[in-house]
């Protein structure tokens, strides 16, 4: 399954409708789980989820000038500019009809383009909006990241518990496992503290317009899946 853009889920779980047209925006610090909530809400509404940093990721491996260039700020914990995340994230919208589901996994990330993600949205026709900010401690986040590994195949991340030996391959396709060159206590701390000062004014954005529900994201991860879920089908009732 390719994880650098679309995740299209063809499965259903008994009873569900086939279509919700519900935009459902996944904010959190890193190590959160966002992307693993976003995968697993996908596959329950059978809908389309992406995350701009696996967009980047692959931009960021092509041989061009301008994966170089977004290779280089990625390795370094840097955010790119506004600009480009913009465009990754609007052009795969574009694939996207209004009436389909869609995830967004940590996008947007500043306030600039909370409000243009809003405006494309509108343009789109896609009205139906839910915000969730998994919630966890900078400590957590630390933890978590420092203990963490991906799978070079379905790119799924796989937390390492103390007291077990280093897992070499992916409990969900066998694929080799990996460090994220950026999961370093010193780039970790630094994007705790971009977060810190730029996801701020975006969670009060949306807590303003009555979009956002914060979930405890330390508790364990069917429980916070199984929240995120029951809130957006009563979300998408609502709408």
């Amino acid at each position: 399954m390719e994880a650098t853009g679309f995740v299209q889920v063809a499965f259903l779980l008994p009873g569900m409708p086939k279509r919700y047209g519900l935009t459902v925006i996944m904010l959190g610090r890193p190590g959160s789980g966002k992307g693993t909530q976003a995968f697993m809400l996908a596959y329950k509404l059978s809908a389309r989820a992406f995350g701009t940093g696996e967009l980047l990721r692959g931009l960021a491996r092509e041989k061009s000038f301008l994966g170089k260039k977004v290779d280089g700020l990625l390795a370094k914990g840097n955010l790119v500019p506004s600009w480009l995340a913009s465009f990754v994230w609007i052009r795969e919208l574009g694939k996207v009809q209004p009436h389909e589901p869609l995830i967004f996994d940590g996008s947007p990330r500043t306030l600039g383009e909370a409000k243009m993600l809003d405006e494309v949205l509108l343009w789109y026709g896609r009205a139906k909006r839910a915000v969730f900010l998994i919630d966890i401690s900078p400590r957590e986040s630390l933890r978590r990241l420092k203990n963490r590994r991906i799978c070079v195949g379905c790119k799924r991340p796989l937390f390492l518990r103390k007291g077990l030996d280093v897992a070499r391959q992916c409990v969900n396709c066998g694929g080799r496992l990996i460090r994220r060159s950026d999961d370093t206590p010193l780039i970790i701390r630094k994007r705790l503290k971009i977060f810190e000062k730029d996801l701020t004014p975006v969670i009060k954005y949306y807590r303003s317009q009555n979009t956002l529900r914060v979930i405890d994201g330390q508790k364990d991860q069917g429980s916070v899946s199984q929240e995120i879920f029951n809130i957006a089908k009563r979300w998408n009732k609502k709408s």
